[in-house]
C-alpha cells in the first residue's frame, strides 16, 4: 500500500525502490527522529502529514538513517525534496553544517543537541538556579489561585489539570486564551476569594 502511494507521483523508479526497501529495513536504537515515509511536502503528500490520522506514515529513524532517507527521497523525487535534503545537508543561516556524509551529519547533530542543552541550563526557565524566598512565595501564591472553568470553581491550576487529565502547563496556556474564554483566573495571587 505505501509503495503504491509513493509511486503515484512522478519519480525515479530505481531510487524510489531503494528508499522503500531502506525504510522497511531500518531498525533504530538510541536517539531517534520522526520521519514521514510519504513526504508531507505540498507537491507530494500533504494529505498524510498528520501522524495522528495516519500513524502508518511515521517511522522512527536514527539521525544517520534520517539523513540517508532524505538523500534517497531527493534522488527519487527531486522538487521540494531537493530543498529538504539541502537544508539537512548544509544547514541554515543559523548553523552551517557542510556535511559530506551521514556519519558527519550524525556527529554534528549530536554536537548541536549538546550545545542547545547546555544553552538551556539556567535560561528563561531558570533550570538549575536557586530562587529567592520571595520568588518562591509568589509562585506558591500563584499556584493556589482559584480557577473558573465553564463556571466550575477549582482551588488551583493543579486541581484543574487533574480533573481534565492534562498537565499544568496546558492549563496555564488555556487560561486567558481566546480559544478557551471560559477558563479564567479568579483574583490576584494571594488574594482570598470565597
Amino acid at each position: 500500500m505505501i509503495y503504491d502511494i509513493l509511486a503515484s507521483k512522478p519519480h525515479n523508479p530505481h531510487y524510489l525502490r531503494r528508499y522503500y526497501n531502506f525504510i522497511l529495513e531500518c531498525k533504530s536504537e538510541g536517539r531517534t527522529e520522526d520521519h514521514h515515509i510519504c513526504p508531507k511536502a505540498k507537491d507530494l503528500f500533504p494529505e498524510y502529514a498528520s501522524f495522528i490520522d495516519h500513524p502508518w506514515n511515521r517511522k522512527q529513524l536514527s539521525v544517520r538513517q534520517h539523513y540517508v532517507a532524505h538523500m534517497l527521497l531527493w534522488k527519487a523525487y527531486g522538487g521540494s525534496q531537493t530543498y529538504a535534503f539541502h537544508l539537512m545537508h548544509t544547514g541554515n543561516s543559523r548553523q552551517e553544517r557542510k556535511c559530506t556524509s551521514s556519519r558527519m551529519y550524525a556527529k554534528v547533530n549530536e554536537e548541536v543537541v549538546s550545545k542547545l542543552s547546555e544553552k538551556l541550563v539556567g535560561n528563561k526557565w531558570n533550570v538549575g538556579k536557586p530562587h529567592s524566598k520571595e520568588r518562591r512565595e509568589r509562585a506558591a501564591a500563584g499556584n493556589r489561585q482559584k480557577v473558573s472553568v465553564d463556571g466550575e470553581i477549582f482551588s488551583s491550576r493543579q486541581e484543574v489539570a487533574e480533573r481534565f487529565g492534562i498537565n499544568r502547563a496546558v492549563v496555564c496556556r488555556r487560561i486567558g486564551s481566546p480559544k478557551f474564554p471560559t477558563w479564567v483566573l479568579l483574583g490576584r495571587p494571594g488574594q482570598k476569594i470565597n
